[in-house]
């Protein structure tokens, strides 16, 4: 499945960071709005998703017949994924925690024994949805996005000062979690979002 990646070329004069992006596949299959949003799709046949805060319709490049063939798979996989969580955070239990640190690569490769193409593309799928919803929220919250993929996002913050930059961000960060609901229900709040590097300017060529 091809990724999206968002790229805007130019001279950025101000505070720009690099933000880490981790759990992204954990966050989109225990979301429970896009939960919801499937099970609605699986049984009117309606391919389209929900974006940030509702507004947005987007539309799931699965093709039907996946969310189909999914109706039972998707349900039970997000069902084992939650069972990882909770042990990973009651027990500790470093097995599950490897697993849900696994957890894309045992779905998305072809030698693993979870791998199955429409769950594949289903899960993906899941993944950009919620992907865009952050980007929506970054912008909202007044980020301007540099460059963008499942990883990374490099944002300019717009600020000229390092230590007001770090607040701005920092703050940005905390309230998308928060705006993403409960740790529990998945979602945004699930993700983990990490400010790496940062640049006083900053050039990007495509």
């Amino acid at each position: 499945q091809i990724s999206p990646v968002i790229r805007r070329p130019g001279a950025y004069r101000c505070i720009c960071v690099e933000v880490d992006v981790h759990d992204l596949a954990i966050a989109a299959i225990t979301d429970a709005k896009l939960a919801v949003m499937s099970a609605i799709q699986t049984s009117q046949g309606d391919g389209t998703i929900l974006g940030a805060e509702g507004g947005n319709v987007m539309t799931s490049t699965a093709p039907l017949g996946d969310e189909m063939a999914t109706a039972v798979s998707l349900p039970l996989l997000r069902g084992l994924v939650q069972s990882w969580l909770r042990n990973a955070a009651s027990r500790s239990s470093r097995v599950a925690d490897d697993l849900l640190h696994h957890f894309y690569r045992l779905i998305c490769s072809p030698d693993a024994t979870m791998h199955d193409p429409a769950l594949h593309r289903i899960v993906h799928s899941l993944m950009k949805s919620t992907f865009f919803r952050l980007l929506g929220e970054l912008q909202h919250l007044g980020s301007t996005i540099i460059c963008a993929t499942f990883n990374r996002i490099t944002v300019a913050t717009n600020k000229i000062d390092l230590f007001d930059a770090k607040e701005y961000i920092d703050f940005v960060l905390t309230t998308i979690q928060k705006r993403g609901g409960a740790e529990s229900e998945g979602g945004l709040a699930r993700i983990s979002l990490q400010p790496n590097n940062f640049y006083s300017h900053y050039i990007f060529l495509d």
